[in-house]
């Protein structure tokens, strides 16, 4: 028996192309999130400028790639003789461009012949351009003159500077797009996005501008002459954020007079469908808690770090528990990291042990929850880590371990929170959390005795190498005798046994 196909009528009224709603099917979207219907009526019939403001996973990605899509696949003939840039996307960091990149894709990636023709034309190519991944392999991309061009500004402008023919004539450019536009600044991008935006002023000739330009950002962003305009519609006022650097930005994008706005940020600072608890930890329990947590909520988590030094300690004591974990912090190569979330997004049951690297821009579907190893060191990154999960309706719980010495923050953060009366409380299970700490001793043991083992061997082999280069005579004392080598090998034995011990 076949199964019952989706019901797709939600999408009926946009009028979208019938490949993009094989696409959407196939993806599993079977209906608009609300910034996707606010915005594609707009954005797609109207071809109004947007500025959208939503929550982390509101499902922005698609609000302003459909319309990018659709017009390439029912508007532009792949045979066109002169092939210029269509759409540029703009976003803070690698992570978040290549997301943004693969969400595109995705919705194309139908097995439909119409699908793969269009992905083989120019109305399919998506090209992302990032810093930390090789240049030459993106200037080879770039010969293909790809439509769509996903970009950190940075990446971009190297390029365009190194005299990129393809990317420094916008003049065929209907699309542009600032993602996480508040990012921008923050990330330090604010020189090459007003290089990028003089650059598309330059192109512009005397015929009308037929662009699109579409912002967004997790508060509502507007530019000064728009603010006031925009707070007299509205009957309950909400802040928008200001500042002289975002200000001077948002001057700088060419934004057409008649605009939509889209305000779906929420006053609440943290997701609807997100559980938020706090667990109690006595002083050196932290482990055995994280150990009992992971152990006994089998799925996908995210474990947050202040430190490297912290996740590089976890990952070394989890793996001898037989945990699956990931690490990923920032002093990791790009191609490392990359690795590292492709590990992360193949396994269901896993957790990744993250510094704050990892917190903004990290899109995996199925995190169900998020666990605050240290606290974070202001009420943002907490919102921030705790947006991994509970993302686009879905559920997810951020737990947060407290010691007693972390009272005093764990107050402040609170505050910040609005949460007046503190976090939840979760407890675990006494009796299981005895022998979680058990098994957590016994690795530390297993720990030091290998780190001593393997310290004692490399002043063994460091000797060895510098006798030899000044060609002295070896002391026979460093050989060692029956007595040593029979207390290496019960030490050896009763590692094994430990180890043996971890696995009951």
């Amino acid at each position: 028996l076949k199964a019952a196909a989706t019901d797709m009528s939600a999408w009926a009224s946009f009028g979208l192309d019938d490949r993009l709603l094989r696409g959407l099917q196939t993806c599993g979207f079977s209906r608009p999130s609300p910034i996707q219907s606010e915005v594609l009526p707009a954005a797609l019939h109207g071809r109004r400028d947007v500025i959208g403001a939503a929550e982390t996973g509101s499902g922005k990605t698609l609000a302003f790639g459909l319309p990018i899509l659709h017009r390439l696949l029912t508007e532009v003939e792949p045979e066109e003789a002169e092939h210029k840039l269509f759409a540029l996307i703009l976003a803070p960091t690698r992570e978040l461009a290549l997301q943004v990149a693969d969400h595109l894709r995705a919705v194309l990636a139908d097995d439909d012949s119409g699908v793969q023709a269009a992905r083989s034309s120019r109305s399919g190519a998506v090209a992302t351009l990032v810093g930390g991944m090789s240049i030459e392999k993106q200037r080879r991309l770039i010969r293909y003159k790809p439509s769509v061009v996903v970009a950190t500004p940075g990446r971009l402008w190297e390029l365009v500077s190194a005299g990129e023919p393809y990317l420094q004539d916008t003049s065929g450019l209907r699309f542009l797009v600032l993602d996480e536009v508040d990012r921008m600044v923050e990330a330090g991008h604010f020189k090459e996005v007003g290089e990028v935006l003089q650059l598309i002023a330059r192109s512009e000739g005397e015929e009308p501008v037929t662009r699109q330009t579409l912002l967004f950002s997790a508060t509502l962003m507007l530019p000064p002459a728009a603010r006031e305009a925009h707070a007299k519609r509205q009957k309950k006022h909400k802040p928008v954020a200001a500042g002289s650097a975002m200000d001077t930005l948002l001057r700088a994008v060419p934004l057409k007079q008649v605009l939509k706005v889209v305000d779906l940020s929420r006053p609440q600072l943290v997701a609807t469908k997100l559980g938020q608890w706090r667990l109690g930890c006595l002083p050196g329990e932290k482990d055995a808690q994280l150990f009992l947590l992971l152990r006994e909520r089998p799925g996908r988590a995210v474990v947050f770090c202040n430190a490297v030094s912290a996740v590089s300690r976890l990952r070394s004591l989890f793996q001898l528990l037989d945990v699956e974990v990931i690490a990923l912090q920032g002093g990791m190569q790009q191609r490392a990291r990359l690795k590292a979330l492709d590990r992360f997004k193949a396994s269901t049951h896993c957790a990744l042990l993250a510094t704050d690297v990892a917190a903004r821009g990290l899109d995996v579907k199925g995190i169900e929850y998020v666990v605050h190893y240290q606290l974070p060191r202001s009420a943002e990154v907490y919102v921030h880590r705790s947006g991994r999960t509970a993302r686009a309706a879905a559920i997810g719980e951020s737990i947060a371990l407290i010691e007693p010495s972390e009272q005093k923050p764990y107050r402040r953060l609170c505050h910040e929170l609005q949460e007046a009366e503190g976090l939840p409380e979760m407890t675990l299970d006494g009796r299981l959390l005895a022998k979680a700490s058990e098994a957590v001793s016994l690795a530390r043991q297993i720990e030091k005795q290998e780190h001593k083992q393997s310290r004692e061997a490399a002043d063994v082999a460091w000797k060895k190498r510098v006798t030899a280069e000044m060609d002295l005579p070896s002391d026979s004392d460093d050989s060692p005798d029956e007595d040593q080598v029979d207390t290496e090998r019960r030490q050896d034995a009763r590692q094994t046994q430990q180890r043996q011990k971890l696995k009951q």
